[in-house]
Protein backbone atom coordinates (compact mmCIF):
# COMPACT_ATOMS: atom_id res chain seq x y z
CA UNK A 1 0.00 0.00 0.00
CA UNK A 2 1.24 3.49 -0.82
CA UNK A 3 2.53 4.99 2.40
CA UNK A 4 0.75 8.33 1.99
CA UNK A 5 -2.57 6.55 1.48
CA UNK A 6 -1.95 4.49 4.60
CA UNK A 7 -1.13 7.63 6.56
CA UNK A 8 -4.36 9.25 5.37
CA UNK A 9 -6.39 6.21 6.49
CA UNK A 10 -4.73 6.16 9.91
CA UNK A 11 -5.35 9.86 10.46
CA UNK A 12 -8.97 9.48 9.35
CA UNK A 13 -9.50 6.59 11.76
CA UNK A 14 -8.18 8.77 14.57
CA UNK A 15 -10.78 11.49 13.98
CA UNK A 16 -13.87 9.61 12.75
CA UNK A 17 -16.54 8.21 15.10
CA UNK A 18 -15.92 4.47 15.52
CA UNK A 19 -12.59 5.04 13.81
CA UNK A 20 -10.73 2.62 16.10
CA UNK A 21 -13.22 -0.15 15.29
CA UNK A 22 -12.80 0.54 11.58
CA UNK A 23 -9.02 0.42 11.91
CA UNK A 24 -9.34 -2.91 13.71
CA UNK A 25 -11.33 -4.24 10.76
CA UNK A 26 -8.56 -3.08 8.43
CA UNK A 27 -6.03 -4.91 10.60
CA UNK A 28 -8.17 -8.05 10.46
CA UNK A 29 -8.58 -8.05 6.69
CA UNK A 30 -5.45 -6.37 5.36
CA UNK A 31 -3.05 -5.74 8.24
CA UNK A 32 -1.08 -7.42 10.97
CA UNK A 33 -3.97 -9.45 12.38
CA UNK A 34 -4.53 -11.15 9.01
CA UNK A 35 -1.04 -12.69 8.99
CA UNK A 36 0.23 -12.46 12.59
CA UNK A 37 3.45 -14.51 12.01
CA UNK A 38 3.01 -16.25 15.36
CA UNK A 39 6.13 -18.41 15.18
CA UNK A 40 8.37 -15.49 14.20
CA UNK A 41 7.07 -13.40 17.08
CA UNK A 42 7.44 -16.21 19.59
CA UNK A 43 10.96 -16.85 18.28
CA UNK A 44 11.81 -13.16 18.89
CA UNK A 45 10.53 -13.41 22.47
CA UNK A 46 12.50 -16.64 22.97
CA UNK A 47 15.67 -14.97 21.71
CA UNK A 48 15.31 -12.16 24.25
CA UNK A 49 14.37 -14.60 27.01
CA UNK A 50 17.66 -16.42 26.47
CA UNK A 51 19.57 -13.12 26.66
CA UNK A 52 17.79 -12.30 29.90
CA UNK A 53 18.66 -15.72 31.27
CA UNK A 54 22.30 -15.20 30.36
CA UNK A 55 22.28 -12.28 32.79
CA UNK A 56 20.89 -14.45 35.58
CA UNK A 57 17.23 -13.45 35.42
CA UNK A 58 13.95 -15.10 34.34
CA UNK A 59 13.51 -18.83 34.95
CA UNK A 60 10.62 -20.32 36.91
CA UNK A 61 8.71 -17.84 39.04
CA UNK A 62 9.81 -14.62 37.34
CA UNK A 63 7.62 -11.54 37.60
CA UNK A 64 7.47 -9.75 34.23
CA UNK A 65 6.24 -6.29 33.30
CA UNK A 66 5.45 -5.85 29.58
CA UNK A 67 5.12 -2.37 28.05
CA UNK A 68 2.75 -2.08 25.09
CA UNK A 69 0.41 -5.06 24.70
CA UNK A 70 -0.97 -4.15 21.29
CA UNK A 71 -3.65 -6.24 19.59
CA UNK A 72 -2.25 -9.57 20.81
CA UNK A 73 -0.35 -10.37 24.04
CA UNK A 74 2.07 -12.76 22.35
CA UNK A 75 5.14 -11.67 24.33
CA UNK A 76 3.33 -12.13 27.69
CA UNK A 77 2.22 -15.60 26.56
CA UNK A 78 5.80 -16.33 25.54
CA UNK A 79 7.10 -15.38 28.98
CA UNK A 80 4.46 -17.60 30.58
CA UNK A 81 5.69 -20.42 28.36
CA UNK A 82 9.19 -19.63 29.68
CA UNK A 83 8.03 -20.18 33.26
CA UNK A 84 7.03 -16.69 34.40
CA UNK A 85 4.84 -16.72 37.49
CA UNK A 86 3.09 -13.50 36.51
CA UNK A 87 3.06 -11.04 33.62
CA UNK A 88 1.57 -7.58 33.91
CA UNK A 89 1.06 -6.13 30.42
CA UNK A 90 -0.04 -2.52 29.93
CA UNK A 91 -0.98 -0.20 27.09
CA UNK A 92 -1.85 3.46 26.79
CA UNK A 93 -4.79 2.52 24.52
CA UNK A 94 -7.04 -0.52 24.86
CA UNK A 95 -6.27 -2.56 21.74
CA UNK A 96 -6.44 -6.18 23.01
CA UNK A 97 -8.57 -8.23 20.59
CA UNK A 98 -10.09 -11.33 22.17
CA UNK A 99 -11.23 -13.08 18.94
CA UNK A 100 -7.69 -12.66 17.58
CA UNK A 101 -6.34 -14.06 20.84
CA UNK A 102 -8.57 -17.13 20.45
CA UNK A 103 -7.13 -17.66 16.97
CA UNK A 104 -3.62 -17.36 18.36
CA UNK A 105 -4.38 -19.94 21.05
CA UNK A 106 -5.83 -22.28 18.42
CA UNK A 107 -2.66 -21.92 16.35
CA UNK A 108 -0.55 -22.73 19.40
CA UNK A 109 -2.61 -25.85 20.12
CA UNK A 110 -2.20 -26.97 16.50
CA UNK A 111 1.56 -26.36 16.54
CA UNK A 112 2.47 -27.75 19.95
CA UNK A 113 5.50 -29.72 18.74
CA UNK A 114 7.06 -26.63 17.13
CA UNK A 115 6.51 -24.65 20.30
CA UNK A 116 7.90 -27.36 22.58
CA UNK A 117 10.99 -27.46 20.37
CA UNK A 118 11.24 -23.66 20.54
CA UNK A 119 11.09 -23.36 24.32
CA UNK A 120 12.61 -26.72 25.33
CA UNK A 121 15.89 -25.02 26.34
CA UNK A 122 13.94 -22.88 28.83
CA UNK A 123 11.46 -25.29 30.46
CA UNK A 124 11.06 -29.05 30.58
CA UNK A 125 9.03 -30.70 27.86
CA UNK A 126 6.51 -31.93 30.47
CA UNK A 127 5.91 -28.40 31.78
CA UNK A 128 5.62 -26.99 28.26
CA UNK A 129 3.17 -29.74 27.32
CA UNK A 130 1.08 -28.97 30.40
CA UNK A 131 0.94 -25.27 29.54
CA UNK A 132 0.01 -26.05 25.95
CA UNK A 133 -2.69 -28.32 27.36
CA UNK A 134 -4.10 -25.34 29.25
CA UNK A 135 -4.09 -23.37 26.01
CA UNK A 136 -5.93 -26.13 24.13
CA UNK A 137 -8.53 -26.30 26.91
CA UNK A 138 -9.23 -22.57 26.86
CA UNK A 139 -9.08 -21.67 23.15
CA UNK A 140 -12.64 -20.35 23.21
CA UNK A 141 -12.26 -18.66 26.60
CA UNK A 142 -9.35 -16.24 26.09
CA UNK A 143 -10.11 -14.13 29.17
CA UNK A 144 -10.12 -17.24 31.35
CA UNK A 145 -6.83 -18.27 29.75
CA UNK A 146 -5.24 -14.93 30.68
CA UNK A 147 -6.43 -15.36 34.26
CA UNK A 148 -5.17 -18.96 34.43
CA UNK A 149 -1.77 -17.89 33.06
CA UNK A 150 -1.67 -14.97 35.54
CA UNK A 151 -1.36 -12.48 32.67
CA UNK A 152 -2.90 -9.22 33.89
CA UNK A 153 -3.88 -6.79 31.14
CA UNK A 154 -4.32 -3.13 32.05
CA UNK A 155 -5.34 -0.45 29.52
CA UNK A 156 -5.39 2.43 29.46
CA UNK A 157 -2.42 2.33 31.79
CA UNK A 158 0.63 4.53 32.25
CA UNK A 159 4.03 2.82 32.15
CA UNK A 160 5.58 5.92 33.75
CA UNK A 161 3.43 5.52 36.86
CA UNK A 162 2.64 1.85 37.33
CA UNK A 163 1.47 1.91 40.93
CA UNK A 164 3.61 -1.16 41.63
CA UNK A 165 5.78 -1.46 44.72
CA UNK A 166 9.53 -0.87 44.61
CA UNK A 167 11.59 -3.95 43.69
CA UNK A 168 8.44 -5.89 42.72
CA UNK A 169 9.40 -7.26 39.29
CA UNK A 170 12.28 -9.22 37.78
CA UNK A 171 11.95 -8.32 34.08
CA UNK A 172 10.84 -5.09 32.40
CA UNK A 173 10.24 -5.72 28.70
CA UNK A 174 8.95 -4.29 25.43
CA UNK A 175 9.08 -5.31 21.80
CA UNK A 176 8.72 -2.74 18.98
CA UNK A 177 7.05 -0.29 21.34
CA UNK A 178 9.62 2.30 22.41
CA UNK A 179 9.78 3.83 18.93
CA UNK A 180 6.12 4.84 19.34
CA UNK A 181 6.72 6.88 22.51
CA UNK A 182 7.97 10.50 22.74
CA UNK A 183 11.54 10.79 24.10
CA UNK A 184 10.61 12.63 27.32
CA UNK A 185 8.08 9.93 28.20
CA UNK A 186 10.67 7.23 27.39
CA UNK A 187 12.98 8.73 29.99
CA UNK A 188 10.19 8.53 32.58
CA UNK A 189 9.42 4.91 31.62
CA UNK A 190 13.05 3.90 32.14
CA UNK A 191 13.15 5.67 35.51
CA UNK A 192 9.97 3.85 36.57
CA UNK A 193 11.47 0.57 35.32
CA UNK A 194 14.43 1.05 37.61
CA UNK A 195 12.14 1.77 40.56
CA UNK A 196 9.98 -1.35 40.18
CA UNK A 197 12.83 -3.70 39.19
CA UNK A 198 14.46 -5.64 41.99
CA UNK A 199 18.23 -5.19 42.39
CA UNK A 200 19.77 -7.22 39.57
CA UNK A 201 16.52 -7.16 37.56
CA UNK A 202 16.66 -6.74 33.78
CA UNK A 203 15.08 -4.18 31.47
CA UNK A 204 15.08 -5.68 27.95
CA UNK A 205 13.78 -3.93 24.86
CA UNK A 206 13.52 -4.66 21.13
CA UNK A 207 13.19 -1.46 19.11
CA UNK A 208 12.30 -0.98 15.45
CA UNK A 209 13.66 2.45 14.44
CA UNK A 210 12.77 1.99 10.75
CA UNK A 211 10.06 3.87 8.87
CA UNK A 212 7.07 1.61 9.53
CA UNK A 213 5.37 2.76 6.33
CA UNK A 214 8.18 0.98 4.47
CA UNK A 215 6.93 -2.33 5.89
CA UNK A 216 3.97 -2.22 3.52
CA UNK A 217 5.22 0.05 0.74
CA UNK A 218 8.17 -1.52 -1.13
CA UNK A 219 8.68 1.69 -3.10
CA UNK A 220 10.31 3.42 -0.12
CA UNK A 221 13.24 2.49 2.11
CA UNK A 222 13.48 2.20 5.87
CA UNK A 223 14.92 5.72 6.08
CA UNK A 224 12.26 7.42 3.96
CA UNK A 225 10.86 9.39 6.91
CA UNK A 226 14.24 10.94 7.68
CA UNK A 227 13.80 13.38 4.77
CA UNK A 228 11.14 15.36 6.68
CA UNK A 229 11.54 18.04 9.31
CA UNK A 230 9.52 17.52 12.49
CA UNK A 231 6.64 19.76 11.41
CA UNK A 232 6.19 18.00 8.07
CA UNK A 233 6.54 14.54 9.58
CA UNK A 234 3.83 15.35 12.13
CA UNK A 235 1.33 15.82 9.31
CA UNK A 236 1.76 12.14 8.44
CA UNK A 237 2.54 10.70 11.83
CA UNK A 238 0.78 12.50 14.66
CA UNK A 239 -1.93 9.98 15.53
CA UNK A 240 -2.37 6.99 17.83
CA UNK A 241 -1.93 4.44 15.04
CA UNK A 242 1.26 5.75 13.44
CA UNK A 243 3.31 7.90 15.81
CA UNK A 244 7.04 7.24 15.45
CA UNK A 245 9.65 9.27 17.35
CA UNK A 246 12.36 8.67 14.66
CA UNK A 247 15.06 8.24 17.32
CA UNK A 248 18.17 6.54 15.98
CA UNK A 249 20.33 3.89 17.65
CA UNK A 250 22.66 6.47 19.22
CA UNK A 251 19.66 8.33 20.65
CA UNK A 252 18.40 5.20 22.41
CA UNK A 253 21.84 4.56 23.85
CA UNK A 254 21.91 8.09 25.25
CA UNK A 255 18.46 7.61 26.75
CA UNK A 256 19.51 4.44 28.55
CA UNK A 257 22.84 5.94 29.62
CA UNK A 258 20.96 8.92 31.07
CA UNK A 259 18.62 6.66 33.05
CA UNK A 260 19.30 4.91 36.37
CA UNK A 261 19.61 1.62 34.46
CA UNK A 262 23.01 0.24 33.42
CA UNK A 263 23.43 -1.10 29.88
CA UNK A 264 24.97 -4.57 29.78
CA UNK A 265 24.41 -5.56 26.14
CA UNK A 266 23.25 -4.01 22.86
CA UNK A 267 22.77 -5.48 19.41
CA UNK A 268 21.61 -4.19 16.03
CA UNK A 269 21.84 -4.79 12.30
CA UNK A 270 22.47 -2.38 9.41
CA UNK A 271 20.07 -2.21 6.47
CA UNK A 272 22.15 -2.36 3.23
CA UNK A 273 19.34 -0.95 1.06
CA UNK A 274 19.01 2.10 3.29
CA UNK A 275 22.78 2.58 3.35
CA UNK A 276 22.86 2.50 -0.44
CA UNK A 277 20.03 5.03 -0.65
CA UNK A 278 21.99 7.45 1.53
CA UNK A 279 25.16 6.89 -0.51
CA UNK A 280 23.16 7.64 -3.64
CA UNK A 281 22.17 11.01 -2.23
CA UNK A 282 18.82 10.40 -0.55
CA UNK A 283 17.97 13.81 1.02
CA UNK A 284 17.94 14.09 4.81
CA UNK A 285 16.28 16.65 7.02
CA UNK A 286 18.75 18.93 8.75
CA UNK A 287 18.37 17.23 12.14
CA UNK A 288 19.67 13.93 10.69
CA UNK A 289 22.51 15.22 8.50
CA UNK A 290 25.12 15.14 11.24
CA UNK A 291 24.64 11.46 12.04
CA UNK A 292 26.69 8.61 10.58
CA UNK A 293 24.98 6.56 7.90
CA UNK A 294 25.43 3.41 9.96
CA UNK A 295 23.57 5.04 12.84
CA UNK A 296 20.70 6.16 10.62
CA UNK A 297 20.35 2.71 9.03
CA UNK A 298 20.45 0.45 12.07
CA UNK A 299 17.43 -1.74 12.73
CA UNK A 300 16.37 -4.61 15.01
CA UNK A 301 17.87 -2.87 18.02
CA UNK A 302 18.12 -4.82 21.27
CA UNK A 303 19.09 -3.20 24.55
CA UNK A 304 19.60 -5.20 27.74
CA UNK A 305 20.05 -3.11 30.89
CA UNK A 306 20.28 -4.03 34.53
CA UNK A 307 18.73 -2.27 37.50
CA UNK A 308 21.02 0.45 38.81
CA UNK A 309 20.19 -0.48 42.40
CA UNK A 310 22.73 -2.34 44.50
CA UNK A 311 21.80 -5.88 45.59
Amino acid sequence: MNWKLKSFIQRACTTLPMGRSFYLLLQEFAGGLRHPRYLDRFAEQHRIALLIQEHGVLGDGARVFDVGTGWLPLAPIGFWMCGAASVRTVDIHRYLNLPALSRALAWMADNREKLIALWSDVLSDDTLAARLGTIAELIDRPEEFLARANILYAAPSDATDTGLEDDSIDVHYSTTVLEHIPPDILADILAEANRILRPGGISAHVVDPTDHFAHTDPAITNVNFLQFDDETWATYNDNQFAYHNRLRASDYRRLFEGSPLRIVETMSEIDPRAIQALRDGFPLAESFRGKRHEDLCRYRLVCIAISGKQP
